[in-house]
């Protein structure tokens, strides 16, 4: 049996689990709710969890396996594309996709990722395969469909991969195919959509939709991440390795020759991925395949140079000014993406145990203090995960990811869920004090003035979320003297402070 510590006591796993479940309800009681943005990854977990039953590890191994996977996913692709590859270059390629993906982040966030990796990358080789201008085997369209509605049922990022092989299956006048591979990478979105809307009323999960609004709606982000197509952390490396090398080969190769598809096809995704989804983000785990795809595209269309058509050598006087000209881009490209290269290295190396020992310190000191002083209250939050694990206390989480109510002003006015929402949220459900991110821009807007800060916690890290500060706010002045009494006694890890305190000084007792 699988234990965690909490305090000075251990909680049972299954014990755990079950007061989730039962929590879920109190997050919004006898209503439906959904905080996944992957309905397919709760899916095979709640499946493997029927069998099986409830264990940390789940998660792990599964993403284990998916990890597998992309090692034979791999291997398809070079075979098909560069066969004669020796073996120490497809270790070596295999071995840098797991540093810079990085993949010890993504096994350890136990999110579906790795399968999204794994997704991506087999879309976009049995779409190469199929493209490519000796067609592929029989059997690889039906397999391209059904890899298709996987990627699709994994992410929402799965549609910047299927928009592009639609297109060139369009231009290979491979019509019905087309239509195929859009309707099935629809079928997860559409029927999970068609029953998010029976039971709630809205057509995603609560995640996506308050992300959305967050970032200001499709084209607020839009208008955002054009400025990361010239950034030299984000678009200019890729662009200026990608397009250029596509371009040096394009004479010599065509279009339609295997790695040539495999280049066009990742920059086409990487160029939409740029402007339209997250990137570098913490974990680093939303922009993870594209890195992964990068690297194989690169590395395949080098194999096939090297290995596969043994290009003469040419010196540099001898190459016309273009060919020049694009070459020099590419090297440059190559030295830009050297640095961002080494982060993800560095941040797959260490992120992974850092980020769980600030997880300690931001979440579980917040469960020890409310279950604690407030494990049977309504308390306002940003963050459910730990706490709705560990403690039988209700919460109202003002991101929208777990509560309806944050979506409902956009939904039903046009507006943005604002403070005197939250304020008014807060006092319809008798919530005495609120709990947040008070250094997380997103959440800090969200809070009423009219709520007294009584306490701040300074994290000594956050290599994940770069917030360091959580605050206690009494939601009414009547809930401070409970609240500071519950702050006098409660004691925070060494390594956390406490930066600032609106308690009086005294012997406050606990009221009974």
């Amino acid at each position: 049996m699988f234990v965690y510590p909490l305090d000075d006591s251990y909680i049972h796993l299954a014990e755990a689990h079950t007061l989730a479940v039962d929590h879920i309800w109190g997050v919004r009681p006898g209503e439906f709710a959904s905080a996944s943005s992957s309905p397919i990854w709760t899916i095979l977990l709640a499946a493997i969890e029927r069998v099986v039953g409830f264990h940390l590890g789940t998660p792990i191994v599964l993403n284990l396996v998916f990890i597998l996977g992309i090692f034979l996913v791999v291997e398809y692709g070079l075979r098909r594309i560069a066969p004669d590859t020796p073996l120490w270059a497809r270790y070596l390629l295999n071995l840098t996709m797991i540093l810079i993906a990085p993949m010890s982040n993504l096994i350890m966030l136990g999110m579906e990722h790795v399968a999204q990796t794994f997704s991506i990358l087999a879309l976009v080789i049995l779409a190469t395969e199929v493209l490519k201008a000796d067609d592929g085997a029989a059997g690889q369209p039906i397999l391209l469909c059904a890899v298709a509605a996987l990627a699709g049922a994994l992410r929402y990022e799965a549609a910047f991969a299927v928009l592009p092989v639609i297109l060139l299956l369009l231009a290979r006048r491979r019509g019905w195919l087309a239509l195929a591979v859009g309707a099935c990478a629809a079928m997860g979105p559409v029927g999970f959509g068609l029953y998010f809307h029976h039971v709630s009323g809205f057509w995603m999960p609560y995640s996506v939709i308050a992300k959305s609004q967050q970032a200001g709606g499709v084209l607020g982000s839009f208008r955002m991440q054009v400025t990361n197509i010239v950034s030299w952390k984000v678009g200019l490396p890729i662009l200026f390795t990608l397009l250029p090398l596509w371009l040096l080969r394009l004479k010599a190769r065509g279009f339609w020759e295997g790695s040539q598809v495999l280049l066009f096809l990742t920059l086409l995704i990487s160029v939409i991925h740029i402007l339209l989804g997250p990137v570098l983000h913490g974990l680093m785990r939303y922009d993870s395949y594209l890195f992964s795809l990068r690297l194989f595209a690169l590395f395949t269309a080098f194999a096939a140079e090297v290995w596969q058509y043994g290009t003469r050598r040419e010196s540099i006087a001898e190459l016309p000014v273009q060919r020049k000209i694009l070459a020099g881009i590419t090297f440059a490209g190559l030295l830009l993406s050297v640095p961002v290269f080494g982060h993800r290295v560095q941040a797959g190396l260490l992120n992974p145990v850092q980020a769980a020992v600030d997880r300690y310190h931001e979440h579980i000191q917040m469960v020890r203090f409310i279950r604690t002083y407030y494990d049977h209250d309504t308390v306002v939050v940003n963050d459910i995960g730990a706490l709705a694990l560990f403690t039988h206390a209700h919460f109202l989480d003002v991101l929208g990811l777990a509560s309806v109510e944050p979506l409902l002003p956009r939904a039903r006015e046009g507006r943005s869920f604002g403070p005197e929402d939250v304020a008014a949220w807060a006092k319809s459900k008798n919530a005495p004090i609120a709990l947040l991110s008070s250094g997380e821009a997103t959440t800090a807007r969200l809070i009423p003035k009219e709520w007294t800060v009584v306490q701040t916690w300074q994290l000594p890290r956050n290599v994940a979320y770069w917030s360091y500060f959580l605050t206690l706010y009494a939601v009414e002045p009547a809930a401070m003297p409970r609240l500071c009494a519950s702050l006098k006694e409660f004691q925070l890890t060494p390594a956390d402070k406490v930066i600032y305190d609106a308690c009086p000084r005294g012997d406050a007792a606990l009221p009974r």
